[in-house]
């Protein structure tokens, strides 16, 4: 009886040992493959930043919803890029303008302030360059949920004071019209289609306002004290990032995209689209009362050049998805308004064929917007459109 006890006793102690050696090895491992990982930081600082900003770059307003800071300076990396962007005195994205020169405004959302790209690389950045030094390009385009209806906002209450001679409206379909329906819970426009945002009365008050903003906040870095744990965090939150990127251009859960290419268009968004073509003849009356030219610009997006995304959430939907519906629509919209229009979407298709891209085509592979090549595509073309109108004097 006592020698199976004693090898009972044995037998526990042999398993502890080796649990212990376990543990001890793991444990070793762990901490060299820290150390490794610490040397490569050393030599590439960047590893392990697959999403950080590090300061804040947007900030709320009270006329037109959301802005900039003014002389900001701000690097946004993800898995995909790693850029940097700059403010003026004003929050526009870029340099100082000089308002002596024949001004060209481009209002807009993310896609025309340059999100993912360098502020010397995004679309009015390089446009800027191809228009000559007796043009101005002000880039009036920002992020976060903007709408033709706060653009509208951004007008009426800015960039009219700054008198430009070209007002260029870029019109993203699958979230300016979703966007134009959020303004009547935020405040800016009622449902009998009546604006119900705040007015400035000049551009000095416009000023004072940004130059009463505090300082944006700097955002610590996410690093944690083991390096180890925070590269499996970061790599898994990059893979989900990717993965879900993936999925959004393949497989749209919500069916926000492709209704807007679905032919039989919803409530919902007849409701954006009406909202929408208020908003746009009320901004070229505006406009042209100051004796500006308008134009209305269409912008493809990586939903409407992807066959196989078309394809795969028809079959979804239960019906052919058709990327010219809100083209069409809003070309339609446009005669009716006389509003010249630039549409970039059959210029978009014909350049991926001709280059042969693949998906995501010009558009990053962890976000739908543009990359390097894409912006210089997008800005050739609003500069071939502005060359053969004629519309610099």
């Amino acid at each position: 009886m006592k020698k199976k006890e004693t090898s009972k006793k044995s037998s526990s102690s042999t398993r502890k040992t080796k649990i212990a050696a376990i543990s001890i090895s793991v444990l070793f491992a762990f901490i060299l493959l820290e150390v490794m990982i610490r040397v490569l930081l050393f030599v590439n600082p960047n590893l392990i930043s697959f999403e950080e900003q590090d300061r804040d770059f947007l900030v709320r307003n009270p006329y037109w919803k959301i802005w900039h800071y003014p002389n900001n300076e701000v690097r946004h990396q993800r898995a995909c890029f790693d850029v940097d962007y700059q403010t003026n005195s004003l929050g526009m994205v870029g340099d100082e303008i000089d308002t002596s020169k024949f001004k060209i405004a481009l209002i807009g959302d993310s896609y025309i302030e340059g999100y993912g790209a360098n502020s010397t690389s995004n679309m009015p950045s390089i446009l800027d360059s191809l228009a000559g030094d007796n043009v101005e390009i002000m880039n009036f385009g920002t992020s976060g949920g903007f709408g033709t209806v706060h653009q509208y906002a951004l007008y009426e209450n800015f960039i009219k004071y700054l008198e430009p001679d070209v007002v260029m409206l870029f019109f993203l379909s699958y979230n300016d019209l979703y966007d134009n329906v959020n303004a009547i819970s935020e405040g800016f426009i009622d449902n009998d289609l009546n604006y119900t945002f705040d007015k400035t009365s000049s551009l000095n008050e416009v000023q004072q306002m940004l130059n009463d903003l505090p300082e944006p906040s700097i955002r610590k870095s996410e690093k944690g004290w083991f390096v180890t744990v925070n590269l499996i965090q970061k790599g898994l939150k990059s893979i989900g990032l990717s993965v879900q990127y993936i999925l959004n251009t393949k497989i749209e859960f919500r069916g926000a995209r492709a209704d807007v290419l679905n032919p039989e268009q919803n409530e919902v968004l007849n409701q954006g689209y009406a909202i929408f073509k208020k908003t746009l003849n009320d901004l070229k009356s505006k406009v042209e009362s100051q004796g500006s030219k308008f134009v209305l610009v269409q912008i493809p997006t990586p939903y409407q050049v992807d066959p196989s995304w078309l394809s795969m959430n028809g079959k979804k939907a239960g019906t052919q998805l058709d990327a010219n519906v809100p083209n069409q629509r809003v070309n339609k919209m446009a005669k009716e308004l006389n509003i010249d229009v630039l549409d970039l979407l059959p210029s978009a298709l014909s350049y991926i064929e001709q280059e042969e891209l693949s998906f995501p085509y010009f558009y990053h592979n962890c976000n739908p917007h543009m990359t390097a090549e894409g912006n210089k595509w997008f800005a050739k073309e609003v500069h071939n459109y502005i060359e053969s109108q004629k519309l610099i004097k």
